[in-house]
């Protein structure tokens, strides 16, 4: 038994549970939620110590042996995403000290966001389905929180098109599971590839499959029911854009990979085909939608929605080589689609405007900034040395070795017009003279230390602390961005953790013997159960 596989968890619950009991306190709130974070990060880099030393870590709840017992169970995928979200949280925890206004701050901001970082934690580390499914909810309640903070006509529109579909998403979830409990007899994940493919001809397996398909491919923001996302992710503060960008979408994904490498790894081929199918066409849309767009955050989103295709893809080839590129990519993605949400509140503070029909001059208003956001966009586009460049290269080769053509095709063309779009932003919003839009009146910008306006309609910042406001706020975009630079530059270490990853991913063998064997001994009894 593992103490280190629940500690991650553990961190982000506690913190939750404190900072709820302080609510009336909120001067003690960012302290304490920032030395969580920073606590959160050090264990979880721990957990991936010790899986990458000793292999995979099995925490028994309650000493009750699986498969009957609550296990979490987790493998060099689930240490490696704990890693980067945390990385990402703390980025966009530092980033919300300046974001993040008293009022929202009193209204349960700090809770919020870690209760949302234990959902995601638990989702990524859990070894049983049901309670992946638990842990959706403990992060959809804590999401639905911090998307309404600030109570806003259209953050009200936002929030609804964001509840409604995954409502739905999560009802087919539990469908999906009370449907396979049916028919296996069992929620853990480790057990249940032994009992699926053991199950009894007739066994509605695919049907089940297919319904994962759709609800893990919602909560993704996959094609078709992708639209929620660009229409409710530009709603709320710049904080919550940001760490929804990085984590929420690649929860549904990891759902994906899991259930398709470990339990239904033999579905219908029809089933890994329309994958594919939805795949291209998610890669293709994103990158046409953010082509169109006007607003930042909503480009953005497409650009997010485009990078789940690359994702899907790998899993959707079931080749090696592409998993890994997907893992990669994943892995990029919750790291630098943080950054990149972050830095449109920069834009914002600079020129009190998010729309690129409103805005030029930024690269004279602030070189620096202008030099970051190139590196983050870059990065997002997939131009080469950073991070993006290197999973989209994996994928390509996947693709190529697994003869599949016209997804590896969608996936070139996808890059070019992301490319596209990210060229379009840095001429309209850096490059055009102010002069030409009304953009930054100076080179400082308009901002004070409460900030401009959010989209939402409230002051952003923390209201008037004073000091130099870009600082506070570029200081975690920028630690992003050297990420995304350092492992383009270094890309050894992720891509061999990836290509671990995956090649654990297609033999679970050790995954399956780690969980079901591991030995639970009671204090004091030598005895194993």
């Amino acid at each position: 038994m593992s103490t280190v596989a629940i500690l991650p968890l553990l961190v982000p619950l506690i913190a939750t549970a404190v900072l709820v009991a302080l609510y009336k306190s909120p001067n003690l709130q960012r302290p304490i939620a920032l030395a969580s974070m920073i606590l959160h990060l050090a264990v979880s880099l721990a957990l991936l110590n010790a899986v990458l030393n000793e292999g995979v870590q099995v925490m028994a709840v309650g000493l009750w042996p699986p498969p009957f017992g609550i296990a979490f169970a987790v493998d060099s995928l689930g240490a490696a995403l704990v890693c980067v979200s945390s990385l990402a949280g703390l980025a966009a925890l530092v980033y919300a000290g300046e974001d993040i206004d008293d009022k929202r701050v009193a209204v349960g901001f700090y809770p919020m966001f870690t209760g949302l970082m234990t959902g995601v934690t638990g989702a990524f580390t859990t070894g049983d389905i049901f309670n992946l499914y638990v842990w959706f909810e403990v992060l959809l309640i804590a999401s639905f929180g911090l998307i309404v903070l600030g109570g806003s006509a259209r953050q009200l529109d936002g929030t609804v098109k964001y509840a409604i579909l995954n409502f739905l998403a999560t009802t087919l979830f539990l469908i999906a599971t009370g449907m396979l409990y049916g028919v296996t007899g069992t929620l853990n994940m480790a057990d249940l590839a032994g009992k699926v493919a053991a199950a009894p001809p007739g066994a509605p397996l695919d049907a089940i499959a297919a319904l994962y398909l759709i609800a893990f491919a919602m909560k993704g923001a996959a094609f078709p029911l992708f639209f929620w996302l660009p229409a409710s992710y530009h709603t709320p503060n710049y904080t919550v854009s940001g760490i929804f960008s990085g984590l929420l979408t690649k929860v549904g994904v990891y759902a994906l990979i899991r259930t398709f490498t470990l339990i239904f790894p033999d579905a219908h081929p029809m089933i890994f085909t329309a994958m594919l199918v939805i795949a291209g066409l998610t890669m293709l849309i994103g990158a046409l939608g953010a082509l169109a767009e006007d607003n930042l955050r909503r480009l953005f989103g497409y650009v997010l929605i485009g990078g789940i295709g690359y994702m899907l893809m790998g899993l959707g080839l079931a080749d090696g080589m592409a998993l890994t590129g997907a893992i990669y990519y994943s892995l990029h993605s919750i790291v630098m689609t943080t950054g990149l949400f972050l830095t449109v509140g920069i834009v914002r503070r600079l020129a009190g405007e998010e729309r690129l029909s409103g805005l030029g001059g930024l690269y004279a208003a602030s070189p620096f900034f202008a030099a970051v956001f190139l590196a983050v966009a870059l990065s997002m586009a997939g131009v080469p040395p950073f991070t993006g460049f290197w999973g989209k290269a994996l994928l390509i080769k996947g693709g190529v070795s697994a003869g599949a053509p016209w997804v590896t095709g969608a996936l070139l063309l996808s890059a070019c017009l992301t490319l596209l779009a990210i060229g379009k932003v840095w001429a309209l919003a850096f490059w055009r003279p102010a002069s030409t839009t009304g953009g930054p009146a100076t080179a400082g910008g308009p901002a004070t230390a409460g900030g401009a306006a959010t989209a939402g309609g409230a002051a952003t910042g923390s209201g008037g602390q004073g000091g130099d406001w870009r600082m506070r706020l570029l200081g975690p975009v920028v630690a992003l961005g050297l990420f995304s630079v350092v492992m383009g530059l270094w890309p050894g270490p992720m891509t061999t953790l990836a290509a671990r990853a995956s090649a654990e991913l297609r033999d679970p063998s050790a995954y399956i013997t780690a969980v079901l064997e591991t030995p639970i001994t009671r204090p004091g009894k030598e005895e194993a159960y």
